[in-house]
């Protein structure tokens, strides 16, 4: 009796014991739950909250340019210039026009990279503004040109000029084969991409490179943005101020040139 009594109480402690385990187990449980819930919780307000900031960030937008023309300048020729000018033998006391009547122009274009950049160029006075209007409608119409550095950068030497594809103004120089003074050297002329847009008299193709854009040009048009025919919105913007054209002269073809 007294042995059935031990087991008894045994097995009741047993089933105690093992009920305070399952309990405490339980309870452990529901607290790790709480924990792991709690962390998570956490966890996604915090990547809410940056996920949100990154979103944000990415969609601010660079200011806008304050000035358009804020890469567009028109100067006089200073000490500076002049000296470049003078050195690059683009200028000389016997020139046909006073430094005072030419102006150092900071003009916009659309390079063939497809990117605006800034260029230098010297012209006359009297269309140094619309020089400006002209690069810069050129430049929204996104005609591509090579670049754009003054004629001093090559020594004045047209032909390392036109070879390097620059677009240029000013130089006192003659005409090409003739014995006159060339509108360039009263800064009333400028060449535009002049490989895409080469000189041409006969089978004389200046520069020489650029005999692949000497014939069949409304075809090459259709291929290169920068080939100059005669309704291409280059010209029309440049008749808009009263230049000529040397694509429409007869006795020579001279696409990259215009003038007034």
């Amino acid at each position: 009796m007294i042995m059935a009594k031990r087991i008894a109480i045994a097995f009741i402690t047993i089933l105690i014991s093992g009920g305070c385990f399952s309990s405490t187990i339980k309870i452990k449980n529901t607290q790790d739950s709480s924990i792991e819930a709690q962390n998570d919780y956490q966890e996604n307000s915090y990547n809410q909250k940056h996920t949100k900031s990154n979103i944000t960030s990415s969609n601010i937008r660079p200011p806008k340019t304050v000035k358009k023309s804020a890469n567009q300048t028109i100067g006089v020729i200073d000490k500076e210039i002049e000296e470049r000018m003078r050195l690059g033998e683009t200028y000389r006391d016997n020139c046909p026009v006073k430094l005072k009547d030419l102006r150092y122009l900071r003009v916009k274009y659309f390079g063939f990279d497809k990117r605006v950049h800034t260029g230098e160029m010297i012209v006359h006075k009297s269309v140094a503004k619309e020089v400006i209007s002209i690069f810069d409608t050129l430049s929204n119409l996104k005609y591509p040109i090579r670049k754009v550095k003054l004629a001093s950068d090559y020594g004045g030497d047209d032909d390392k000029s036109m070879e390097a594809d620059n677009t240029s103004a000013f130089n006192c120089r003659l005409m090409t084969g003739g014995k006159k003074w060339s509108k360039h050297s009263f800064g009333k002329a400028i060449d535009i991409n002049p490989l895409e847009n080469p000189y041409v008299k006969g089978y004389k193709v200046l520069p020489p490179q650029a005999k692949k854009f000497a014939f069949d040009r409304e075809n090459l048009n259709l291929k290169y943005k920068s080939v100059i025919i005669k309704n291409s919105p280059v010209v029309k913007v440049f008749y808009r101020y009263g230049w000529r054209w040397g694509g429409n002269w007869r006795s020579l073809k001279d696409y990259q040139h215009f003038e007034k």
